[in-house]
């Protein structure tokens, strides 16, 4: 008796904490809780324990923290296979023995954790054990049951875990007792209802409380007059077999009823209401399958009905095809002929394949999307998506498969033109006329909306109903999937349940089991739109090793997809090797995963900052794995993370990779996976990745990210757009759905000195998450947040971040006179991305226009890919000289080096004169040495300005604009939510006179740019509305690498011209040092270079000029730091041992540190140590240790980036002496 009171005490402890009564929160576990998480268990449980190994290596961590001071207060350590607590007296070996015996350990392994670690400070046990546990099943909500395997009885020692848990069995001989806590006593479920008008007082304060964090699910609709009282009593009066409201009580507290209340017991006013939801099945789909690919989803009508039109539509269509077909050929059809076999029996057999054969267009990528069968009443049936199969479908199969193979061949169409060399006339029979005139996937989608906007026989009743209004108490958010069985249940005849809300709006924890369907290209819609069917909460979803039995499960999920014959062959090897994994749900096959347990970590490395994700000293080779192909029923997205979760327990890996080439298909999955970010490296070639890296460790496998759908427009691919879209996609907590590039012209490359090059675009992986439009702004209207583009189209923003650059106007002068002359005028880029020998073969005259470090690039290029000068003619407008090309003359004067001097002259006009031209004239000012000429080509080269149509649209939309666009220390222009970065922007006059942004370096740029716009999204993600402080992002320009420009210089002395300098020295370009400082120069046979240091000691630039080009990321790397980086350059150059600064600077060993690309992150750790550590009263020597362990720490990470500097294997070094010792060394060498 004395037990279970005090039991029942504790229990009303345990549920004040769940009701939020106490002063605990817990959240999942981040790297920086480990230190104060390590001195916490060290006073628990008298021994070392290292958290971030447990993060690495289990299933989930969470931890607790008080909430007044913030402090660390207990740890929960989750596994998902059988073990011991730690800290318990067993034997591990005759403890673990034991339990892998017991059948309660076998059973439902997918739903089943076992604790590894709970540890709470005494203070805190009763209410921070149910915290923690609580919060692990809001993460983890698969999970049914928890294990824990302790030698203690923890019915008095630990009280709180004694309220949730409940003894199964004991062994003595392993001195082991295993304790069970259900999920349904972690976190009792709501009981939901239909509600009644006198509900009305319990739901209006949950109303008025929602609104505050969810408005767009908390708006009553129009019908019930919002404006008057009793307008919710007004809803929940008129509910109808159409319109429907449930209301959810929390009935598990202490002392309220049980879940087997009655009806009428729940409905008092002693009840505490949890919130409620208003349904309706009135839904008009018309908009929404104008802006939403629904096929996938039977255009949200019943299946019978959806196939029955999908047959009209494809009728319909083979007929029209068919008559046009035969007006061509006339009498060419001769029926007595042998049929020809064709090569595919329909359209849809002849897709590609999903990831695996060939490298698909967008188009081929959108044709591969399938539609999958639903459950039936037995449970969930993968029918081929073939409306001529045998079954229809509610959902879209999706497989990634990250292969290649070779292409499939295609058929030529009926009664096209022979190809060269044929001379007699082809048969055509009636096969051949079947085979061309079937249908096409798409024309029978046009075919079906045509239909449904035109024919009142199309016109079916939906089979969806829609929610308009969700509002629950913050503590119950995590439980609204609650509410949706019952809501089902409300619609028995409905398949589907769609949601709604703005862009600016959070997503609640509601929509987690739904799935975000994407708009169509160039759709508008308004919202966004989320969609469930109904089989999406069937339980039982298991996870476990493939079985050859499962081959049969594996083809039906498959089936209907254009690759489906190969991706069985990849499940049929990997299951054979033991390396298939299959999800299952009522016995049938819903999901599928192979591996392959080969991983290149040495590529990876040197592509990618895995080291930023991964503990990599710490974990074994055979602990990584990489995903050959991920397969998983779109009904049950919403378990990818529980699918690859299993494949960690049951391979034994704790990091999955997933390597997606630009081309492939992008498996549902990707949205779970973490992003690598790329390395702005040159590796080398037989290393270099062109692929996109995604991973799943099991330190994030429930680390989910808050999802953010604000529209983010990106106006411009330049270095700096490219920079703040890649800050944006690999923010490790928020998720930015919305994200748009503009891109005229295309992602263009081919800068010499360029920071994006077309293997790391490719890492960037922009086709996953990014739409990439050829497209350019023209207008703008700030109030509805809308731009206009030069294809008539409209894009809605909610930001828009202007990255455009500067414009070569010489193109756009003449295109605006004469839109016919565009083709025949480029800049330098396209040139040098373009322009090929054969080009100038065709060619008679080229135009050089312009007298910038471009016009140099140009004629190098065309020097190099033409070399005709005679068709050349170098000429410029007057005006006053580059300072950057005079730098590059003093320089090619030290070398003896002649460059082209362009001929004044001024192109007047730029036009076709006559009809009949095939060139356009040029013109020149009366007084020039250039005559006019017709010409096939002219190169602008003049001085770069802001683009005309960008300026135009913010001048008239009332942007501040001063030359360049204004803005302040956050990249924000005058308008809130219109931001600009790069040589487009100049900063306030506040911050100084004319401080323009093009001598910054561009990257740095972007991601000062992203980050802010991150800060917004940030805010908005946290419910706390669009009201976050601008933050000053000025502090990210000094942590990145110098601006670098160049180009390539005609002359086989020297080709490479370089110039790297803080920004004082890109404002004024020059050989000339600054006031007091000096300039250290030599001339070898590697070429010319000069370091030019200031007053203080700093790198003020550095100019090269040679024969073979340093590395962007190296040149970059010099400028800025003080000259003490250098190995005591200064006095080794002034005793004579540098004879030459360009093999000093990248070949000496020391060098390989400061070039690496992460040295910014390592230098500002150290000073940030330093002054922790003279702070703290520290002696230069405790200064020296720490400086010495952060060196050795960030070698061994990146042990394959130095090879000189690493003698051995940095797992040899394990103790902290050793590593203190070799840190020693290393920063010895190194100063």
């Amino acid at each position: 008796l004395i037990i279970h009171v005090y039991l029942h005490v504790c229990q009303t402890v345990v549920y004040g904490s769940i009701l939020g009564s106490m002063g605990i929160k817990a959240r999942q576990t981040v790297e920086e809780d480990i230190p104060e998480l390590n001195v916490l268990l060290r006073e628990i449980l008298q021994r070392k324990i290292d958290a971030g190994l447990l993060l690495d290596a289990t299933l989930l961590c969470l931890t607790a923290l008080d909430k007044e001071n913030g402090n660390i207060v207990g740890f929960l350590c989750l596994r998902d296979v059988p073990c011991t607590r730690l800290g318990s007296e067993a034997p591990p070996d005759v403890s673990q023995a034991w339990l892998q015996s017991l059948p309660t350990t076998q059973h439902n392994q997918s739903s089943t954790a076992y604790v590894s670690l709970c540890c709470v400070r005494s203070q805190y046990e009763v209410e921070g054990s149910g915290c923690l546990f609580r919060t692990a099943q809001m993460v983890a909500g698969h999970l049914r049951r928890y294990l824990m395997a302790t030698s203690t009885d923890i019915t008095f020692m630990e009280p709180g875990l004694a309220t949730l848990f409940s003894r199964v069995t004991a062994s003595n001989e392993a001195n082991t007792v295993l304790y069970e806590a259900p999920s349904y006593v972690v976190l009792p479920p709501l009981t939901v209802r239909q509600a009644r008008v006198e509900d009305h007082d319990e739901m209006l304060p949950v109303l008025e409380r929602a609104s505050i964090r969810y408005p767009a699910l908390s708006q009553l609709p129009q019908s019930s007059r919002p404006e008057e009282a009793f307008a919710l009593a007004r809803v929940v009066a008129t509910q109808d077999e159409c319109n429907c409201v449930l209301v959810a009580h929390d009935l598990e507290a202490p002392g309220q009823p049980s879940q087997e209340a009655s009806v009428e017991e729940t409905a008092g006013g002693g009840m505490r209401l949890a919130g409620f939801m208003v349904a309706t099945s009135e839904v008009d789909t018309t908009p929404l399958m104008d802006a939403f690919d629904l096929h996938p989803y039977d255009n949200l009508l019943p299946q019978e009905e959806y196939e029955r039109q999908y047959e009209v539509a494809r009728k319909t269509v083979r007929e029209k095809k068919m008559e046009a077909l035969m007006a061509r050929l006339g009498d060419r059809l001769k029926p007595k002929s042998k049929p020809r076999q064709p090569s595919h029996q329909s359209s849809k057999a002849s897709r590609p394949s999903v990831g695996s054969d060939t490298q698909m267009s967008s188009d081929q990528q959108q044709q591969q999307q399938q539609q999958s069968g639903a459950p039936s009443e037995q449970g969930p049936q993968q029918a081929t998506p073939d409306k001529e199969g045998e079954e229809g479908g509610q959902g879209r199969v999706d497989a990634g498969v990250n292969a290649t193979d070779e292409g499939q061949g295609g058929k030529e169409g009926v009664g096209e033109e022979k190809e060269e060399g044929g001379d007699e006339e082809e048969t055509v029979t009636q096969a051949d006329l079947d085979a061309a005139a079937e249908p096409s996937e798409e024309e029978v989608q046009a075919e079906m909306a045509y239909m449904f906007s035109y024919a009142d026989e199309m016109n079916a009743q939906p089979s969806v109903f829609a929610i308009t209004m969700a509002c629950l108490d913050e503590l119950y958010e995590p439980q609204a999937w609650n509410f949706l069985q019952e809501a089902f249940d409300a619609f028995p005849d409905k398949q589907y349940c769609v949601l709604t809300l703005p862009h600016d709006s959070p997503e609640p924890p509601l929509v987690s089991s739904f799935t975000r369907l994407d708009p169509l290209p160039g759709n508008s819609f308004p919202e966004v739109l989320y969609l469930i069917n109904r089989h999406a909460l069937i339980e039982g979803f298991e996870v476990r090793r493939a079985e050859e039995a499962d081959a049969e499960g594996v083809s039906m999920l498959v089936s209907g997809m254009p690759n489906s014959a190969h991706v069985q062959d990849l499940f049929r090897n990997a299951q054979a090797r033991g390396t298939a994994v299959v999800a299952s749900v009522q016995g049938e096959v819903v999901g599928l995963a192979t591996v392959s347990t080969s991983v290149d970590l040495v590529m990876l490395k040197a592509n990618f900052s895995l080291s930023h994700l991964v503990n990599l000293p710490d974990q074994m080779s055979s602990e990584h794995a990489e995903i050959d192909m991920v397969c998983l029923n779109p009904i049950f997205a919403h378990r990818a993370r529980e699918l690859l979760s299993g494949v960690h327990r049951i391979l034994k890996k704790t990091v999955l990779y997933y390597a997606l080439p630009p081309g492939q298909a992008i498996p549902d999955t990707l949205d779970v996976m973490q992003q690598v970010p790329p390395r702005h490296v040159d590796p080398p070639a037989e290393l270099e990745a062109e692929f996109a890296l995604y991973m799943f460790s099991r330190k994030s496998a429930f680390l989910k990210r808050q999802c953010v759908n604000a529209q983010v427009v990106v106006v411009g691919a330049s270095e700096t757009g490219l920079a703040a879209v890649e800050r944006m996609l690999l923010h490790p907590r928020l998720h930015l759905n919305f994200i748009t590039l503009l891109a005229p012209g295309g992602i263009q490359m081919g800068d010499l000195a360029s920071q994006y090059t077309k293997s790391i675009i490719a890492r960037l992986g922009l086709q996953a998450r990014v739409s990439v439009l050829n497209a350019e702004m023209v207008g703008l209207d700030r109030a509805e947040r809308v731009i206009a583009l030069n294809d008539g189209a409209q894009l809605n923003y909610d930001f828009l971040l202007i990255t455009c650059g500067l414009q070569e106007p010489t193109a756009s002068f003449f295109a605006q006179r004469d839109p016919e002359v565009a083709g025949n005028v480029c800049g330098t880029q396209e040139l040098t991305s373009d322009f090929m020998f054969g080009d100038s073969l065709t060619m008679e005259r080229i135009v050089l226009y312009g007298s910038t470090l471009d016009a140099i690039q140009a004629w190098s290029v065309l020097e190099l890919r033409g070399g005709m000068s005679r068709l050349y003619s170098f000429c410029a407008p007057p005006a006053p000289p580059d300072p950057m090309v005079q730098v590059l003359q003093a320089a090619a004067e030290k070398l003896h080096i002649e460059l082209p001097e362009p001929q004044p002259a001024r192109l007047r006009a730029l036009e076709f004169t006559d009809e009949n031209d095939a060139k356009p004239m040029a013109s020149f000012e009366e007084g020039s040495p250039v005559a006019d000429s017709h010409v096939d080509l002219v190169i602008g080269c003049q001085q770069k300005q802001v683009p005309t149509s960008i300026f135009t649209a913010l001048n008239d939309s009332g942007v501040v604009f001063d030359g360049r666009i204004v803005v302040d220390c956050a990249m924000c222009s005058s308008d809130p939510n219109i931001y600009a970065a790069g040589s487009c922007a100049k900063l306030s006059r506040r911050y100084g006179d004319n401080v323009l942004l093009q001598g910054y370096n561009a990257r740095a740029l972007g991601t000062a740019l992203g980050e802010s716009v991150l800060v917004r999204c940030t805010s908005i993600a946290q419910h706390e509305g669009d009201t976050a402080e601008l933050p000053n992002v000025l502090s990210i320009l000094q942590s990145f690498p110098s601006k670098v420009i160049g180009c390539q210089v005609p002359s086989p002395i020297a080709n490479t011209f370089m110039f790297s300098g803080c920004p004082r020295a890109h404002q004024s370009p020059s050989l000339q040092p600054p006031a007091g400082g000096r300039a250290l120069v030599t001339i070898s046979e590697r070429g010319f270079m000069q370091l030019t240091l200031d007053a203080g000691g700093t790198l003020y630039s550095a100019v090269l000029l040679g024969q073979v080009p340093i590395g962007t990321h190296k040149m970059a790397a010099l400028a800025g730091l003080h000259v003490s980086y250098y190995n005591d350059l200064v006095a080794k150059f002034d005793a004579g041992e540098v004879p030459c600064l360009i093999h000093y600077i990248t070949n000496e060993p020391w060098a390989s540190l400061m070039h690496h690309d992460e040295f910014p992150q390592l230098r500002q750790q150290l000073a940030l140590g330093s002054m922790q550590e003279l702070a703290g009263g520290a002696t230069p020597a405790d200064i020296l240790a720490a400086a010495a362990r952060a060196s050795y720490h960030f070698i061994s990470h990146h042990h394959l980036d130095f090879p000189r500097l690493m003698a051995y294997s940095t797992k040899t070094v394990r103790s902290e002496q050793a590593a203190e010792q070799f840190g020693r060394e290393q920063t010895a060498a190194l100063s």
